[in-house]
C-alpha cells in the first residue's frame, strides 16, 4: 500500500511540467502493454504480432519525437519550479523573447517592402531582466527586478 502512495506522489511530482506528462503517458501505454503481454499466451501468434510491432517500434517512435521536443521546443518544457532560482526562468523566456524579436528584424530588414513590419518590431516591449532598470527605457517595456530585496515588476 505504501508503494501506491509513492507511486501517487512521483505522479503528482512529474505532472507539473510537459517533459513528466510525457514520462506519465509512456508509463501508462507501457504498463497497459505488460497487461496484455502477460496474457499474451492465450493469444495466437497472428494476434501476437501487432503486439511485437508496438513494443519495438513504440520506444523507437517515443525517442524521435523526443528529439524533436528539446530541438524545436526546448524553451517551452520547463516551468519555473523546474529552476533552482526562478529567476533563470524569467531570463530564460526574455532571452527567448528577444530572440523572436531579433529574428523578426532581420526577416524585415532583408524585404524593403515591410516598413509597416519593422514599424511594429521597433514598437513590441523589451524585456529587461535585473537588479537594476535597463538604460534608456521606452514607456512599453517591462523590467523585471531579481534582486535579494524585491521590487517586483514594473512597467
Amino acid at each position: 500500500m505504501n508503494q501506491v502512495r509513492d507511486l501517487g506522489k512521483i505522479a503528482q511530482g512529474l505532472a507539473r511540467n510537459p517533459l513528466g506528462i510525457i514520462a506519465l503517458f509512456i508509463v501508462l501505454v507501457y504498463g497497459i502493454a505488460a497487461l496484455v503481454t502477460a496474457s499474451a499466451g492465450s493469444l495466437t501468434p497472428a494476434e501476437r504480432l501487432p503486439l511485437v510491432y508496438f513494443l519495438v517500434i513504440f520506444p523507437v517512435l517515443v525517442l524521435l519525437v523526443f528529439a524533436w521536443l528539446v530541438s524545436k521546443h526546448s524553451g517551452k518544457l520547463f516551468v519555473p519550479g523546474d529552476f533552482k532560482d526562478e529567476a533563470n526562468y524569467v531570463k530564460l523566456q526574455a532571452t527567448r523573447l528577444d530572440n523572436q524579436i531579433a529574428e523578426l528584424k532581420q526577416a524585415a530588414l532583408a524585404d524593403p517592402d515591410l516598413d509597416e513590419l519593422r514599424r511594429r518590431i521597433d514598437e513590441l516591449p523589451r524585456i529587461s531582466v535585473g537588479p537594476t532598470p535597463p538604460e534608456n527605457p521606452k514607456a512599453n517595456d517591462l523590467w523585471i527586478d531579481i534582486s535579494p530585496r524585491g521590487g517586483g515588476e514594473q512597467s
